[in-house]
């Protein structure tokens, strides 16, 4: 298993994450002899005055570092990668990063870096609550499963087919009990006909604190 960001692809999927701090204004920037307030992430308050839900804004997750665009959606701050092509401001906020072995659509930890998602997106701290958005829509809470943990506390990861290669050699990683992981709830990937299980998936939904296995079966 592996974190991952999706930069670009009408198919999958981008990571999300709500900054958990108080909204403070961190920068101010002059346009035409005005000031406007730029947030540290998107404002969390239902039916926000702020942020429009949906709407395009540029955020400052630190006060050091660069100005980011993101999406608003659902009091959460949506981190897009196709918003940012040309990595100016993304790799600021990452503990490392590297593409994928197999597309340049996706950005990945170093694979000397084995950090969780939580430690990989250097703005989050403990309080730090995550979301996905299948199809880059909306921020949304975990798919409901047997157990809750997950809920407003869910990134994607990927297996191993896009960092090194490979991919699980059997028929139903599941059944076969590969990993702890391997019954989690797969938004893109290669699934059974049936579409029960899946045998290969790059938005596999698993908590933030969720370490980074470089091992091929992963």
């Amino acid at each position: 298993l592996l974190l991952l960001l999706v930069m670009t692809s009408p198919f999958l999927s981008a990571l999300y994450a709500l900054f958990a701090l108080t909204i403070v204004q961190t920068s101010d920037q002059h346009l035409r002899g005005d000031y406007v307030t730029v947030y540290s992430h998107c404002d969390t308050t239902p039916d926000s005055k702020i942020h429009k839900d949906n709407g395009l804004y540029y955020v400052k997750p630190s006060r050091d570092g660069p100005i980011l665009p993101v999406v608003c959606s659902n009091g959460y701050t949506m981190i897009d990668g196709s918003l940012d092509l040309n990595l100016k401001s993304l790799p600021s906020f990452l503990s490392s990063y590297d593409y994928s072995r197999t597309s340049m659509n996706y950005i990945i930890t170093n694979l000397d870096d084995t950090a969780t998602f939580r430690e990989w997106w250097l703005p989050a701290d403990a309080d730090t609550k995550f979301r996905v958005a299948k199809n880059c829509k909306s921020c949304e809470s975990a798919t409901a499963t047997d157990s809750d943990e997950l809920a407003d506390n869910v990134v994607y990861y990927t297996d191993s087919s896009l960092f090194c290669y490979t991919w699980f050699n059997g028929n139903n990683p599941c059944a076969e009990n590969v990993n702890e992981y391997a019954c989690n709830v797969c938004d893109n990937g290669k699934f059974s006909s049936d579409g029960v299980y899946w045998t290969e998936c790059s938005a596999l939904q698993v908590s933030p604190d969720t370490p980074s296995w470089h091992d091929p079966q992963m």
